[in-house]
């Protein structure tokens, strides 16, 4: 009798410590301003997100691939690679870090129709700036990797908006939207004015 008595104290003794420990520590961990996190948490936290998109050429040889970094100050690094499958090369052609709220992105027809050239649209402070390249990373002058369209129609056409640019008409030319006529741009900077009316 006093040894099941005994046997049957210790238990419930046992128990008690167990549940007394389970509930010290729940009652620790949720007042803790600072809980512990576990390492591999905290390594997947700190990685910058990293996104992609792409497009191909109207033939299919060429690929533009954008890798876009949201970095920890919320800044965004872009960096556009164009490939190609005739010889297997990739040529990256822009690498820029841009603030918050300015964007990238690739348009539909971003190719020219012998992949020669290719326009991407930068967004700065809410407005389009329309961007060419040569696919081939090659620069049009000197230090000049691109063609910005949007202040060349300014200066050349100031009492109109450049609303968009299409895509392409030819392998030089793109189709330009304005609130008012429509133009062509012929590379390397030179606008043609495809109607009057209004």
């Amino acid at each position: 009798m006093n040894k099941m008595y005994t046997i049957k104290h210790n238990l419930v003794a046992l128990l008690t410590i167990i549940f007394t420990g389970v509930v010290g520590t729940y009652l620790v961990y949720q007042n803790s301003s600072s809980p512990t996190v576990p390492s591999f948490v905290k390594a997947a936290a700190s990685e910058p997100e990293v996104k992609t998109d792409s497009q191909i050429s109207s033939d299919g040889i060429y690929e533009i691939v954008m890798q876009t970094t949201i970095n920890k100050d919320k800044t965004k690094t872009y960096i556009f690679n164009v490939t190609s499958k005739a010889d297997n090369s990739t040529q990256t052609i822009l690498t820029q870090t841009v603030p918050e709220g300015d964007s990238f992105s690739i348009p539909f027809n971003t190719f020219s129709p012998k992949d020669k050239y290719l326009f991407l649209i930068q967004t700065i402070q809410g407005k389009n700036h329309y961007l060419v390249f040569n696919s081939s990373g090659k620069v049009f002058t000197e230090n000049q990797t691109s063609i910005d369209i949007t202040p060349l129609f300014e200066k050349e056409k100031p009492d109109l908006v450049l609303k968009n640019v299409t895509g392409w008409a030819s392998e030089t030319v793109l189709i330009c939207q304005t609130s008012g006529p429509s133009f062509w741009f012929e590379l390397p900077g030179h606008f043609i004015q495809l109607s009057t009316r209004f």
